[in-house]
């Protein structure tokens, strides 16, 4: 370790020379077989150690106090290297031992890259280094553990958390200390000279914190995976700050405030989500300031629609008022999303809370699908991607209001899985409806907050949210308005439509074009100059409409001409020329969030220095008739594009209005990418397209696939922007900009809307199905789970599974009989003899990967069924005993030797369900792939599509939704059946109607209509079977077999078998459904009964582990009810082992909800079992876990088991003061 100059470096014995005589306390020290391995030996709380090293304690003591004997201020110098818990344990005489834990901490890697410079230069340029990081860590609670010099860089490590807090809620602040501090740092650091970059990681975890190392030299070390992964974080971030998902998870910043850098790979095969931290860059100097969405132009005349809204703004709270909306209808192009940023703009100013939305064509489809983005802007939760988060915030913002019953009204309506009350379920669908929207209506009531919702196209509005939206016309401190594209004929308004039109508290009004006299400032808008040509004003000015948009096209239709010339001219030169100057308070771009009149007025052009402005040269297109309508003139537009330009926008035109150019170039045929750069920057110039990462948050390349339909900035193009940051030079590296400009885009968008609609219309069906096509394949790629939640399929279809299974099947893998060795008579159970199988065969076998066996179970063996009492109890029990314990010590040499056994959790490192990103997936992936399944024409995978996606949107809580989704697939499935050239794929047809039947029930399930959801499932079944009886004897005994039976089948794999076993396991998952729907009826027989027949179905079939589980898990919950079975029957120590095994597998996803369930009863085990040491490290896990709970329950079981370990343990974790507190603070009101 690398010491600053000015001391002299005496190793770290410092700590020897204040051993204090240790004493006798309990051991609550974390056991680590990885310490163990490097043989960094700990401190013994015996005293043994100390007594053996004696003569050891004595030479460094007298060394010491040699060096002290001649420089006094040697133990004052000395002390600047400790801790502070380091020296408070010192200076109290106690033992440094008890400084041992397990904490979560947050860990600063740092890496700072000298210039080159001189050895002397270089030392110096240490110690301001260290000078400068330390006198900002203690701003911020922390200290500096490690400093190394290498040949080309200086390695800093700052630790957060170390610190004992009086107040335990002061650990929360403890990753957001963390996160300011790298942020302060990388602002101020290369302030110092002699500095060339940067790079910082940060990671937050549980890690060990304690003293370690030979009693000569001691040191406070932190060792864990999260100061690992902050090294690999940082090795990654040259000037950037990047940390993992749980630093962005605890630091309390915004979400927005970080950019995805996608899955990254570092260091061999593991894999991590990176995250930056998105600093404010300050402007350079070469950047015009109002190059940017901070400063827009005024809007252009509207004076009257600006009153209207004035006058309903004004009688805001006023219980007798006329009107609480205002309705703005106008065909396209005519500025009605324009005048919604100008609402904006008088609402903020009156400080009213603005809640906009921009509606897209998907919400017509989903229901609440509005209503749910509006509920999410007044929480300000907006970021809150999972099922998990949406809980949580409500209920944090909603549990002083409802009762936790009340919650499951808001699972349909907000997305969420609240457990449903058993007044929900006695309620109608109308009944749930209207409490949903009385606790809507409540919501908005204790708001007490004026508030203004700005909603545009609400022709895409789905009519549950607007019967929402309704009774909030209601409310007095509400009022909406919105913009309508004018209907082409009053028989094409859909229900929302005309029930919008019907309502007497909305105004409506239709927009008409602009006056002819503010054409020409449009113009200069448009072009961003301050002046245009006479001709140029007087050529506008002929068009009678004032039509906005056909001013656009027109002006696009000069660009592509080269008809303008761009100048820079002084106001002298100006009045040499034919210009139009309008009043420079209309064309000066001002700060959004002021208004005009808070604003000083502008200069007038002719007191500027130099002016922007746009002549005609001999290019310019005029139009040869005055009349020519806007659809004419984007024709000629396209018709002037070369072929390749052609092609371009004719793809972009497929993928929707907002592309990846990526998608483009794999869409298009042909495509170059010098090409692609040119027909871009061409297309940007006319102003056909734009950057649409200007409107939109700065996402990772591989991400934007899933935000190309996240909401903008701003509702209109109030900008007019050209240039954008894509291939803006940063301040450190000022690249020259590329010769083609915009070149650098990666996601585009139709700036006209009706373009947009024209170059799709214009191609032939033969382009548009091939375009679609290629479309459908690509997306098909990545439509499935997102990379936190493993990448997988969201419904494992049995059938693709194992046919995928045979095709690996190598053909000269031995045949193996399905039948089982072991036989079941209603009597006896005949055990026959196993013999243990050679090592080297069974690490043989397990490299197969056609046989899918898991050897070692992982499900629970202690289940004692009561028809074994009757069947020889104890002599059975000597018998099992025996048995198992051989099929151990078979399987015990290949799994300590087996070492991909030992470490098959570290390929899940990268699942973090917490980070799950599906919402986003299925939005907008799996939608677009819908658009273009339907258009492309062919159905050769249409079904397999529909069933993955119902079933993604009933796990993301949007059963509706599904319920859709499901119908049309239903009616699919029913027409391919039906024909009779399909004969040949009955059976596939077949297996998709029950799939389809059964996500069906589960749609219903989730909704709490069991009825329905009933019989869904039964005819499911019947899809496959009619048989519903069962002997209860005969499957209690197989029930008894399948659990204690540890060896794994044989089975015979060939197509035939194949295809009893997808239509086995089927049956048995539907059988499992109809098994929950009465368990939720209480009828325990009948869920028994199928309960019983579908584990015996499953467990003679081969593979589909997780239908297994879950088909155990019913039996076993089924049995437990009716008192068939008693789980664990006190079997205390194997349930630690299980509990152990499945925290361990929990805590590798991320499964926090399963981690919460199960460690308040595994700590109580433990208790019970005399585990204190374990005990008090699954404490401290559960503590610093209870942070990501949705509700208190977790912090509550924390106080609760304090208690416990106090008075059984003798063990103070938490004074009974503090619980007590909590008790009061939190629970006893």
């Amino acid at each position: 370790m690398l010491q600053p100059s000015g001391y002299t470096h005496m190793g770290d014995q410092i700590n020897s020379s204040y051993d204090a005589p240790l004493k006798f306390i309990n051991d609550v020290r974390p056991t680590s077989p990885k310490l163990q391995k490097e043989n960094l030996s700990m401190i013994s709380l015996s005293g043994n150690f100390e007594t053996e090293s004696v003569d050891k304690n004595k030479k460094a003591r007298s060394v010491i106090c040699e060096i002290i004997a001649i420089n006094p201020q040697f133990g004052t110098q000395l002390k600047s290297y400790l801790t502070k818990p380091v020296i408070q344990q010192i200076e109290k005489e106690e033992s440094l031992q008890l400084l041992a834990k397990i904490k979560r901490i947050t860990i600063i890697s740092l890496d700072i890259m000298p210039q080159k410079c001189s050895n002397t230069e270089l030392i110096l340029l240490v110690d301001k280094c260290f000078l400068f990081l330390h006198s900002i860590a203690i701003q911020y609670e922390g200290y500096i553990n490690v400093v190394n010099l290498y040949d080309k860089n200086i390695f800093f490590s700052i630790a957060f958390g170390i610190y004992e807090y009086v107040d335990n809620d002061q650990f929360d602040e403890t990753c957001k200390n963390g996160m300011l501090c790298a942020i302060h740092i990388s602002r101020t650091i290369k302030t110092l000279t002699g500095i060339h970059s940067i790079f910082i990681g940060i990671s937050t975890g549980m890690t060990y914190c304690g003293v370690i190392g030979h009693i000569a030299r001691k040191y406070y070390a932190i060792i864990g995976h999260s100061v690992d992964t902050a090294i690999r974080m940082m090795n990654i971030s040259h000037n950037r700050i990047s940390c993992d998902y749980d630093t962005v998870l605890h630091s309390q910043i915004e979400k927005n405030q970080f950019r995805s850098r996608g899955l990254r790979t570092l260091r061999r095969f593991e894999k991590y989500h990176v995250y930056e931290f998105v600093i404010d860059t300050p402007i350079q100097e070469y950047v015009d300031t109002t190059s940017s969405l901070t400063y827009c132009y005024p809007i252009l005349g509207r004076t009257r629609e600006l009153g209207y809204f004035n006058k309903i703004l004004d009688e805001i709270k006023l219980v007798d008022r006329k009107y609480s909306g205002l309705l703005i209808e106008g065909i396209e192009r005519s500025g009605k999303s324009r005048l919604l940023d100008a609402f904006v703009r008088l609402a903020r100013a009156r400080r009213i809370r603005i809640i906009k939305l921009s509606l897209h064509v998907i919400y017509a489809d989903k229901a609440y699908s509005v209503i749910y983005h509006i509920i999410l802007q007044i929480f300000e939760a907006e970021d809150c991607e999972t099922v998990g988060e949406r809980e949580k915030v409500l209920l944090d913002k909603l549990s002083d209001i409802f009762v936790i019953e009340d919650f499951c009204y808001l699972n349909a309506l907000m997305r969420v899985h609240f457990p449903l009350s058993d007044t929900y379920l006695s309620d109608t669908d109308w009944q749930r409806h209207m409490k949903t929207v009385d606790i809507f209506e409540t919501i908005l009531k204790e708001l007490k907050i004026n508030v203004c919702i700005l909603l545009d196209d609400i022709q895409n509005m789905d009519y549950k949210s607007w019967q929402f939206l309704s009774s909030a016309l209601d409310n007095q401190n509400i009022i909406i308005a919105m913009t309508m594209l004018k209907p082409s004929s009053w028989d094409d308004l859909s229900q929302v439509e005309a029930e919008i039109y019907k309502d007497k508290r909305i105004m409506n009004h239709e927009l008409a074009g602009l006056d002819l006299d503010l054409l020409p400032v449009f113009a200069c808008q448009f072009l961003n100059v301050f002046g245009i040509s006479e001709k140029l004003s007087s050529i506008l000015r002929e068009h009678k409409d004032g039509h906005i948009g056909w001013c656009e096209t027109y002006l696009t239709s000069i660009l592509q001409t080269n008809g303008l010339d761009f100048l820079k001219i002084t106001p002298s030169e100006a009045i040499k020329r034919n210009l139009i100057f309008p009043d420079s308070s209309l064309i000066t771009k001002l700060p959004i969030e002021l208004m005009p009149e808070e604003l000083s007025p502008p200069l007038p052009w002719s007191q500027m220095g130099i002016l922007d402005v746009c002549v005609l040269n001999e290019n310019y297109f005029q139009p040869t008739d005055k009349d020519c309508d806007i659809t004419e003139l984007m024709s000629k537009i396209y018709d002037r594009m070369n072929p390749y330009e052609q092609d371009f926008m004719k793809c972009g035109a497929t993928l929707g209005r907002v592309f990846k150019r990526s998608m483009v170039e794999n869409v298009m045929p042909n495509a170059i990418p010098p090409h692609t750069s040119r027909t871009i920057s061409e297309m940007i110039r006319m102003r056909i397209l734009e950057c649409a990462a200007l409107q939109r948050r700065d996402f990772h390349y591989e991400d934007l696939i899933f935000c190309i339909d996240t909401t903008r900035q701003t509702f209109s193009d109030m900008h007019h922007l050209v240039s954008c940051h894509c291939s803006r030079p940063t301040i450190t590296h000022r690249l020259p900009l590329p010769k083609t400009p915009y070149a650098q885009c990666k996601m585009l968008e139709f700036k006209i809307a009706a373009f947009h609609k024209m170059i799709y219309n214009m191609q032939t069906n033969k382009e548009r199905n091939e375009h679609h096509t290629r479309a459908a394949k690509i997306y098909g790629q990545d439509a499935q789970k997102c990379n936190s939640c493993g990448s997988d399929r969201f419904l494992r279809i049995l059938r693709e599974d194992l046919l995928k299974e045979m095709e690996k099947e190598d053909v000269v893998s031995p045949r193996i009989s399905m039948v089982r060795r072991r036989t079941i008579e209603s009597q006896k159970l005949v055990t026959p003899k196993l013999t243990p199988l050679p090592i080297d065969t069974i690490k043989t076998a397990r490299t197969q990967d056609s046989l899918g066996v898991c050897r070692v179970s992982i499900m629970p063996t202690s289940i004692d069924i009561e028809e074994e009492d009757v069947l020889k109890k104890e002599e059975n029990k000597i018998i099992a005993e025996s048995r198992f314990q051989k099929q151990f010590s078979s399987f015990s040499a290949e799994m300590i030797d087996d070492t991909a056994y030992l470490s098959s959790l570290e390929t899940f490192h990268h699942v973090d369900y917490r980070n799950c990103q599906c919402d986003s997936v299925v939005s907008h992936l799996f939608w677009r792939m819908h658009q273009h399944i339907e258009k492309s024409g062919e159905t050769e995978k249409v079904l397999e599509f529909f069933i993955q996606y119902s079933a993604a949107v009933i796990q993301l809580a949007q059963s509706f939704y599904a319920i859709n989704l499901l119908s049309i697939a239903a009616k699919r499935c029913k027409a391919e059946i039906d024909d009779k050239w399909i004969n040949d794929n009955t059976e596939n047809n077949i297996m998709h109607k029950g799939i389809i039947l059964a996500l069906m029930g589960d749609a219903y399930n989730a909704l709490g209509n069991y009825d329905q959801a009933k019989r869904y499932y039964l005819l499911a079944v019947k899809c496959r079977d009619t048989q519903f009886a069962i002997e209860k004897g005969i499957c209690y005994n197989i029930l008894r077999m399948f659990c204690k039976l540890r060896a794994p089948p044989d089975y015979t794999l060939d197509e035939k078998s194949m295809q009893l076993v997808v239509r086995n396991m089927e049956l048995a998952s539907y059988l499992r459904r109809l098994c929950s729907i009465f368990m939720k009826e209480n009828r325990l027989k009948m869920a028994q009964s199928f309960a019983l027949r579908s584990f015996r179905i499953a467990f003679q079939s081969i593979d589909s582990f997780l239908e297994k589980g879950q088909i155990y898990l019913a039996t076993v919950r089924v049995l437990h009810h009716t008192r068939s079975i008693r789980v664990l029957s006190g079997e205390l120590e194997e349930a630690v082992e299980m509990g152990i095994k499945v925290f361990k597998i929990s805590r590798a996803l991320h499964l926090n909800k399963l981690m919460l369930i199960i460690l308040p009863s595994l700590i109580q085990i433990m208790l019970w079992t005399r585990r204190i040491n374990k005990t008090v490290d699954f404490m401290w896990e559960l503590y610093f876990l209870a942070d990501e709970d949705i509700d208190w329950s977790a912090k509550t079981w924390y106080y609760a088991l304090s208690l416990d370990l106090m008075l059984d343990g003798g063990i103070v974790l938490e004074s009974y003061e503090t619980s007590y507190n909590y008790y009061k603070e939190f629970i006893g009101d």
